[in-house]
């Protein structure tokens, strides 16, 4: 289900919490934090989508010109989801959100941090390549 703007205060929670998590040396901005999903939620070039049970699972991705190359790109800024089978369907949304919209040139997460085997899987299971140190797919 698409993320609305009464589900950004979870969100922003989930996502800091990741952030904590996985990154324990850096001090999580909840002003900046909130900035980012409300972007993700209400910006109309972002994507968020929530599983069934917003508390176990969602996916947000920020779209930004590409640094190098021509046309745009999609970033998965967060991905989480503990309901078995939800996770496959919020990426295979992702992908036709982003195969829709033809200035993004291509989609992709970053996978610096311990990441669950499984995610991977997912991930080259939608149509995603490992491609150095992320798991991208072009449009």
């Amino acid at each position: 289900m698409i993320a609305s703007p009464k589900h950004i205060k979870q969100l922003a929670k989930m996502a800091k919490e990741m952030a904590a998590e996985h990154y324990p040396k850096l001090r999580p901005s909840d002003e900046k934090i909130a900035s980012l999903v409300t972007d993700c939620v209400s910006g109309a070039s972002n994507y968020a989508e929530i599983a069934q049970d917003l508390t176990s699972g969602a996916l947000l991705a920020h779209v930004s010109n590409n640094a190098w190359a021509e046309r745009k790109n999609a970033h998965i800024l967060y991905f989480q989801c503990s309901t078995p089978g939800e996770g496959i369907k919020m990426l295979r949304n992702f992908r036709r959100w982003v195969e829709g919209r033809r200035a993004i040139r291509y989609a992709g997460l970053h996978v610096d941090i311990d990441i669950d085997g499984r995610v991977k899987q997912l991930l080259v299971r939608t149509g995603f390549s490992q491609s150095g140190g992320s798991y991208i797919f072009y449009n």
